[in-house]
């Protein structure tokens, strides 16, 4: 049986996306900021008992980067599928029981259901990985 579906790939469409993704993705959600503030507690206590000792603040740094992630993650989000081929344009969706498919002005793409990895059922639709 065939499916057939259109839409249009907008920002908003795809960063609701991504926000319904973090949101399932529990592990990555809380792992990164819990190693940042252990890495921080640690490297910071070394520092506070020997502030000459230099080897601490690369990690401190790197930690600290890690812990702005969600500072700058949106824009690069929003560069990123301001950047995609799809983006803006009308998909034209095919869904059989061998792959997904989709078509439009200028790109085509094809991936069959082996190879995805899972899917997530939301209010508006699916996000199939």
């Amino acid at each position: 049986m065939m499916i057939n579906s259109k839409s249009e790939l907008s920002e908003s469409q795809m960063l609701q996306g991504m926000r319904i993704n973090f949101r399932t993705a529990t592990q990555e959600r809380w792992l990164l900021p819990l190693c940042c503030v252990i890495l921080l507690t640690i490297f910071g206590r070394n520092i506070a008992e020997d502030p000459a000792d230099w080897q601490n603040y690369p990690f401190i740094a790197l930690a600290l980067i890690a812990v702005t992630i969600p500072l700058w993650r949106i824009p690069l989000l929003k560069r990123n599928i301001r950047r995609m081929p799809t983006f803006g344009k009308t998909v034209d969706w095919s869904l059989d029981e061998r792959a997904i498919e989709g078509r439009g002005d200028g790109f085509s793409f094809s991936q069959d259901w082996d190879t995805i990895f899972s899917a997530t059922i939301t209010p508006d639709g699916i996000l199939i990985y």
